[in-house]
């Protein structure tokens, strides 16, 4: 899931979290470690943002000053998340209650593990070039994603001849990063069956449900 932008998407909001910014940063300066030469660059950019939206929202307002207004926003938002990146997110003499003042996200120092993966893998295998299984899967419950959320692979298990009858029967191959796999195969295996089944596995190898066996014969 896409982190949430810590800068407001909507211009007034922008606006005020820009000032609170300043605001909070100007009386810091020092004890952060940050000079004047340094603030000053992002302070201008920012104020010329708030000065552009006072204009945008007057009355009066055109075309023109809103697409100032445009254009000076991205160039604030540019500079404000460069001069965080460069001055705040890393300096240690910001503390947590400084980046909530700030506005900042504060970093979580123990991240949630990746939870199980409680899907199955659709497989199939592509049998189109001679002496290859092409094997391709996609994610069970989510239309169009080719593995679920916190999936690092799928692990794909083979059966090679008769059918397989028990899980003992099936011997790991390997794991995919992506939604696929080939496996070549000799000549004198031409005509023989070939048994798989696969399982997705997470972030920390912990595997998930097991997918419906698919055969293919070598071609």
């Amino acid at each position: 899931m896409a982190k949430k932008d810590f800068l407001p998407a909507s211009y007034v909001l922008l606006a005020v979290w820009f000032t609170r910014f300043l605001n909070k940063l100007v009386h810091d300066l020092e004890r952060f470690g940050i000079s004047n030469n340094d603030f000053v660059p992002l302070r201008d950019k920012l104020s010329a943002y708030i000065a552009s939206h006072e204009q945008a929202v007057k009355v009066n307002a055109g075309t023109t000053d809103r697409l100032d207004r445009k254009e000076k926003a991205a160039i604030a938002k540019k500079y404000a998340r460069w001069f965080i990146n460069t001055f705040l997110r890393f300096n240690p003499a910001v503390t947590d209650d400084d980046r909530s003042d700030l506005g900042l996200t504060i970093p979580d120092p123990e991240p949630s593990p990746a939870p199980p993966i409680d899907t199955e893998p659709i497989g199939q295998v592509d049998v189109s070039v001679h002496l290859r299984h092409t094997l391709k899967v996609k994610d069970s419950h989510h239309s169009g994603r080719a593995k679920p959320e916190h999936a690092r692979g799928f692990e794909v298990w083979r059966k090679v001849g008769e059918a397989p009858e028990k899980d003992d029967d099936f011997i790991y191959v390997g794991t995919s990063g992506t939604d696929r796999m080939k496996l070549e195969y000799p000549l004198d295996m031409v005509g023989t069956m070939v048994s798989y089944r696969f399982r997705w596995v997470n972030t920390r190898n912990l595997p998930g449900p097991w997918s419906e066996i698919v055969s293919a014969v070598i071609a």
